[in-house]
């Protein structure tokens, strides 16, 4: 089940947030300050954030560059409107959705929708950059184990691909793992 953390200065402000998650039906807690949303957001398992600055004990983008960066929490930032445009240059990279105030709920629905979706599409590209990376790992490790197949072993460049390909079928492992123990038993 999804749990949204409010990090809110004021009981008032908080109050409006809770309204929104409780009419969504969203499950929720609450946070006043900076230093204790972290130790929530690192105890459990947060999936949204909205943060209303600025907080007690810092401002409040940091915060919500930690979460969206280091623990990938939707993040939406509430700043004041003459400072919304500098927060989000600083924040749009990470992912995080800025909205100014006054903020009414239509608008908050609106960005939670958002921020969603953008988010959603972050991880999409982040697991395809982790898929390609992994790829290009193995073409390399497959590579250099060729090169020493036909270094130590005489083969041709297809013979040592060959070889690598039939080793990974008959004993049902991946390239990578053939590569990699040639590439040990040589190096």
């Amino acid at each position: 089940m999804e749990l949204s953390l409010i990090v809110a200065a004021n009981e008032k402000t908080t109050a409006f947030f809770e309204g929104f998650f409780n009419a969504a039906k969203k499950k929720h807690i609450s946070s006043l300050n900076g230093g204790e949303a972290r130790r929530i957001a690192n105890e459990k398992d947060i999936d949204f954030a909205i943060i209303n600055t600025p907080l007690n004990d810092e401002f409040g983008s940091e915060l919500a560059i930690y979460f969206s960066e280091e623990l990938n929490i939707n993040t939406i930032l509430v700043v004041k409107k003459d400072i919304s445009e500098e927060i989000r240059e600083k924040t749009e990279e990470f992912g995080i959705t800025v909205v100014s105030r006054p903020l009414n709920k239509e608008t908050l629905y609106q960005a939670y929708i958002l921020q969603k979706s953008i988010r959603r599409k972050i991880l999409g590209i982040k697991n395809e950059n982790d898929r390609l990376k992994n790829k290009i790992e193995e073409i390399k490790a497959v590579d250099r184990a060729k090169c020493l197949l036909i270094e130590h072993e005489k083969m041709s460049e297809n013979e040592a691909h060959k070889y690598i390909e039939q080793n990974a079928m008959k004993q049902r492992r991946k390239k990578m793992e053939i590569a990699r123990e040639i590439i040990r038993e040589y190096d």
